[in-house]
């Protein structure tokens, strides 16, 4: 139609990234904040794949990791055995060659994160003068990746971080599948989203009331009374199940809102099904059969649905929708004793069926009975 511009359907990046293999992976300001989670996952993949001896670069660049294991040199071995000098040089040499390669290897990295920001994403970034000056001098990839999560996390660098906060609790609160949003997808936003708010300080699950709960199911009657070991595994428990809770109430209602009803009436007779972690809640979902199905459509050859037909006739009433006189509650007509009938309109109920079925096999035995006499007297 006229004064309608068409949708580009193709619709190229505002910016492509410098690394061609992950040129549509980048750090811009205008992205969503589970960006960096995705972005930051494709970078940490492309160096394991392209650098020799990057495989640490995985676990140390995960967004909420961003750190390397220490390397720690071997101590001196303490007596003159020539042994325990031996392998300690073989330590030596294998903690520097591994030094070595984790230096040379970060550099690397360093301009492949710098080369996939925006202009905007190295404006924001830069503007952190201090921090940028050191970051830059030491080509640290470490800081410079936690310097572009605070800046999507928390928007503006100097922003309000408690309104960086509030912004996080409800955009993770409004999170909700969409009915053509896949399982995979959603369980990645959703764990990206749990990443934005705890980095900025918020928690699950564990106000005061919720831990004490948990501590008394353990005997403890006071918070004061529990161990840091107990009290930190209770706050992880609590902090889970509220998790696993908050995934699959989030879950599409119209796939899996029986799911929960299901659960929930199982409670009510005394068995708890409810899911303890986020991975538990995940695999229920991806697992979980709807009783509700749509009708199943037939894709078979027209012959091979014409013998069910007839074999249904005789036997077990078909449900609902026919094809014609033979079975299936339409208006066809037949000719000729066990002719097919032309395709019918309309619905019949199960009793409608078997009763025409019936019909029609009386008056072919009839007619077949007729043929017999006037066969006979032709004789």
């Amino acid at each position: 139609r006229r004064g309608k511009k068409k949708k580009n359907i193709n619709k190229v990046p505002h910016y492509a990234g410098k690394t061609e293999e992950i040129k549509s992976h980048v750090y811009t300001t205008k992205g969503g904040k589970d960006l960096f989670v995705k972005t930051t996952t494709e970078v940490a993949e492309y160096i394991t794949r392209t650098y020799k001896g990057g495989g640490e670069f995985v676990q140390a660049l995960k967004s909420d990791v961003l750190e390397f294991e220490e390397l720690i040199p071997p101590p001196a071995p303490t007596t003159a055995n020539m042994a325990e000098v031996e392998i300690w040089k073989l330590d030596l040499k294998e903690y520097r060659d591994r030094l070595k390669v984790r230096t040379e290897i970060a550099k690397q990295a360093y301009a492949v994160v710098l080369g996939q920001c925006s202009q905007s994403m190295r404006e924001k970034i830069e503007s952190n003068t201090k921090r940028w000056a050191d970051i830059d001098q030491n080509l640290d990839v470490i800081a410079l990746l936690k310097l572009i999560r605070t800046a999507l996390y928390q928007g503006e660098s100097g922003k309000y971080k408690t309104h960086s906060l509030v912004e996080a609790l409800e955009s993770f609160y409004a999170f909700k599948q969409g009915y053509h949003m896949s399982n995979a997808n959603f369980f990645e936003r959703f764990k990206n989203s749990v990443k934005v708010v705890e980095h900025l300080g918020g928690s699950f699950g564990q106000d005061e009331r919720r831990i004490l709960s948990h501590l008394n199911d353990m005997g403890i009657d006071e918070i004061s009374e529990a161990t840091s070991t107990q009290l930190t595994r209770t706050k992880d428990t609590a902090r889970n199940e509220f998790l696993a809770m908050c995934l699959i109430t989030k879950a599409n209602n119209m796939k899996y809102g029986a799911l929960v009803a299901d659960i929930q009436n199982v409670y009510t007779r005394g068995h708890d099904q409810y899911p303890k972690d986020i991975v538990s809640a995940y695999e229920m979902i991806v697992h979980y059969v709807s009783p509700h199905k749509p009708d199943s459509i037939d894709t078979h050859d027209e012959g091979v649905a014409f013998v069910q037909e007839e074999v249904s006739c005789v036997g077990e009433p078909t449900p609902n929708r026919g094809r014609g006189a033979g079975c299936g509650g339409g208006h066809g007509s037949a000719q000729g004793s066990g002719g097919r009938g032309t395709r019918g309109r309309g619905r019949g109920s199960n009793s409608d069926n078997r009763d025409h079925s019936v019909h029609l096999l009386r008056q072919d035995e009839e007619t077949n009975q007729d043929n017999n006499t006037s066969t006979t007297s032709a004789d």
